[in-house]
């Protein structure tokens, strides 16, 4: 069953054009849609920078902390320890601006260390 704040893109489609149609923003570069602006039909544009400025004022701390892991990269695997503790047995670590593998390498050993020293936890 699809979340109620959800569309599929076949309904989305044939709302296009009509008073009907929900607000669609177009986050692509001023570049990206300078050269097809017209990709995403009826949709605002406000590029990638000026939502995550506006959302970064939107955001409060206590809300960024209950939906991530938030601190120095020093503390990072062991917030997530505490984070997942009886929840989780494996993690995934991903930074879409920085697609590296070695990105997250400093936070992968702190975490295969602990693991070394606490058996019963499952790497994967």
């Amino acid at each position: 069953m699809a979340a109620p704040n959800t569309i599929s893109i076949d309904k989305l489609v044939r709302l296009i054009g009509t008073p009907k149609c929900p607000v669609l923003v177009d986050v692509r570069g001023q570049d990206e849609f300078e050269a097809d602006p017209h990709l995403i039909p009826s949709s605002l544009h406000c590029g990638f920078d000026e939502i995550a400025d506006e959302m970064a004022d939107r955001i409060s701390d206590e809300i960024l902390d209950a939906i991530a892991v938030v601190g120095p990269r020093s503390e990072i695997a062991a917030k997530l320890r505490t984070r997942l503790a009886g929840v989780a047995s494996a993690v995934s670590l991903t930074h879409n601006r920085a697609p590296d593998p070695e990105h997250w390498s400093d936070v992968v050993a702190q975490l295969k260390r602990h693991h070394a020293a606490a058996p019963g936890i499952r790497r994967v």
